[in-house]
């Protein structure tokens, strides 16, 4: 009766696997982050305000110089600065034998009050302008792809 030796190649296929589910999580993410920027560059509907980020600011009739125009309650917020929408950024966390851990974020410290509503600083009630729940969940069957895509499937 002949020998039969049996080599393992599970190291190899788990590797592959896990490289191929990092490339197309990395790939989701960067069009998330990329459709975050979109979403925050969409014309606002919202009130107008001349001195806004300042606390001399206050509401006007309509446009003119140095007004700025906010964002109406529920719909995403309006660029003020450009800190939350140019800081977005992608990143891998970790990467293990047991997953794949990665972040789309910013650096804005006010994006949680924007996207789910509270008291600011200064106590003013601010209602919610969910931005990155609603661009999560209209883009989730083209993440999906993506990482289908990259994933080899």
């Amino acid at each position: 009766m002949a020998e039969m030796k049996f080599q393992s190649r599970l190291p190899q296929v788990h590797g592959h696997f896990m490289a191929a589910i990092t490339q197309g999580m990395i790939s989701a993410q960067g069009e998330y982050a990329k459709d975050m920027a979109d979403t925050l560059s969409q014309e606002p509907h919202g009130r107008y305000y001349k001195n806004a980020g300042t606390p001399k600011w206050f509401e006007v009739d309509g446009p003119g110089p140095g007004v700025h125009r906010a964002s109406a309650p529920g719909e995403p917020p309006a660029v003020l600065s450009g800190l939350l929408r140019d800081s977005i950024k992608s990143s891998v966390i970790s990467i293990s034998r047991d997953g794949y851990e990665g972040a789309v974020s910013t650096k804005a410290a006010y994006a949680a009050l924007l996207e789910f509503g509270g008291t600011n600083e200064e106590g003013h009630a601010v209602a919610p302008r969910p931005a990155w729940l609603p661009t999560l969940v209209f883009n989730r069957i083209k993440y999906l792809n993506s990482l289908q895509r990259r994933a080899g499937r």
